[in-house]
């Protein structure tokens, strides 16, 4: 059994079958996938708006507490050039680590300072920063500026 999915393993029960490892997984990628609500996805899978809630926040937990094992920068000068490596054979760029891109996480307004958290597109969020290599594995993200805040610096 890999790490992530014992997390998110149920035992049967003499009342249910519990959602399976896959549908729990696809369930909590597409939320994140297409933003839509969590009782759109919910319906998409054939459960309810708590359900869905419950699992997408089970999934959040599984992947943040391997977050060390899945997510690693580069910190010696052997694996940095390993990375530089793999970016001029796959794409023909020299010198480069890693890409780096962001997105806007919409959130409900938090109680303090809200006024922070209201972006340029007119909602709340937090603002999400991650940098994959060559291969588009991450090795590494952030996501603890709010909204309205530009240009981050990792």
């Amino acid at each position: 059994m890999r790490p992530c999915e014992s997390n998110l393993q149920k035992q049967d029960t003499r009342f249910r079958v519990p959602v399976s490892v896959e549908e729990r997984v696809g369930l909590a990628l597409w939320r994140l996938a297409t933003g839509n609500s969590y009782r759109s996805c919910g319906l998409q899978f054939g459960l309810g708006k708590s359900t869905a809630k419950i699992i997408c926040s089970e999934f959040e937990q599984a992947v943040f507490d391997l977050k060390d094992r899945l997510v690693t920068f580069p910190l010696t000068n052997e694996e940095i050039g390993e990375k530089i490596e793999e970016f001029e054979e796959l794409y023909g760029i020299p010198q480069i680590v890693g890409a780096i891109d962001g997105c806007h996480i919409e959130i409900n307004a938090p109680p303090q300072n809200h006024e922070d958290y209201f972006n340029r597109k007119q909602h709340y969020s937090v603002n999400l920063q991650a940098i994959v290599d060559a291969k588009l594995k991450v090795i590494h993200a952030t996501a603890r500026y709010p909204g309205s805040i530009h240009g981050l610096e990792f």
